[in-house]
C-alpha cells in the first residue's frame, strides 16, 4: 500500500516550487539585452549606422572598432564579457528628445519590475559635463537617471511597478543638452526583471512551511 508523504517532504516540495517560483521571476523579460545578437529586438530614434557620427546608433565590441578617433575615444570592450557586443551612441547635433533605445515587454498588473543596466563614457574630452546622462523610462514613466564616466562601467537601477496587465515601453534617452556634438557613450547589459524578495521575505516563508510541517506532525501523533 502507498503512504501519504510525510510532513517533512511535503515541505521539502514546497521549498522546491517556492525556489522554481523565484527563479521565474528572475528572468529577463528584455530581448537581446546584452547586444550579442547586434541590431535586433529593440528600436531606435537614432541613425543605424557601422560607425559613429552625430545622431547614430550601433552595435559593436570595442569603442575604437565603431567611432573611429582615437584621439578623443577611451578605448575599452563590452561590459558583459570583454569579448561581446555593446550599445554606442553619439547624440544628435541639437538637444533631442530621440529614444536611443526602445522595447515593448509584457507586464502584470500590481508586480515589482527592476529595470536596470549599464553604462561608460568613451569620450575622452574635458570637461566631465559633456559625458552622457541616461534617463531610464517605463510606459513614458522617468525611473532616474544614469550619469556615465570614464575608466569603469557604472550600474543604474530601479523599480517599477505596473499598474496594469499587458505591454508597456521600455526606453533610453540621453537628457543631457550639453552631450551633443562629442559625446561617445556605451550601453550594456540591460534588464527587466521582476522584483525578488528580500531576505526577510524568505524567512516569513520558511517560518509558515515549518509550521505546516510542525502541525503535521502533531495531527500524526495524536
Amino acid at each position: 500500500m502507498n503512504q501519504p508523504p510525510s510532513a517533512t517532504k511535503r515541505l521539502f516540495a514546497a521549498l522546491a516550487l517556492v525556489s522554481c517560483s523565484l527563479a521565474g521571476q528572475a528572468a529577463n523579460l528584455i530581448d537581446n539585452g546584452a547586444f550579442e545578437s547586434g541590431l535586433t529586438g529593440f528600436g531606435t530614434d537614432y541613425n543605424v549606422r557601422a560607425s559613429g557620427c552625430i545622431g547614430c546608433v550601433g552595435v559593436n565590441g570595442n569603442t575604437l572598432n565603431w567611432y573611429y578617433v582615437p584621439g578623443y575615444v577611451v578605448n575599452f570592450n563590452d561590459h558583459t564579457s570583454g569579448a561581446g557586443q555593446m550599445l554606442l551612441y553619439d547624440p544628435p547635433g541639437t538637444p533631442s528628445a530621440w529614444r536611443i533605445w526602445y522595447q515593448t515587454v509584457n507586464v502584470e498588473a500590481g508586480r515589482t519590475y527592476t529595470f536596470s543596466g549599464w553604462g561608460r563614457e568613451a569620450n575622452s574630452e574635458n570637461p566631465a559635463w559633456n559625458n552622457g546622462l541616461i534617463q531610464f523610462e517605463a510606459n513614458g514613466q522617468a525611473l532616474g537617471t544614469l550619469t556615465t564616466v570614464e575608466h569603469q562601467w557604472t550600474q543604474f537601477s530601479a523599480d517599477y511597478v505596473a499598474t496594469a496587465t499587458g505591454p508597456i515601453t521600455l526606453a533610453l534617452r540621453d537628457i543631457n543638452s550639453s552631450t551633443y556634438y562629442g559625446t561617445y557613450t556605451a550601453i550594456d547589459d540591460l534588464a527587466f526583471t521582476q522584483a525578488v524578495p528580500e531576505p526577510e521575505t524568505y524567512a516569513l516563508m520558511l517560518a509558515g512551511l515549518g509550521l505546516v510541517a510542525w502541525a503535521a506532525r502533531r495531527r500524526r501523533a495524536t
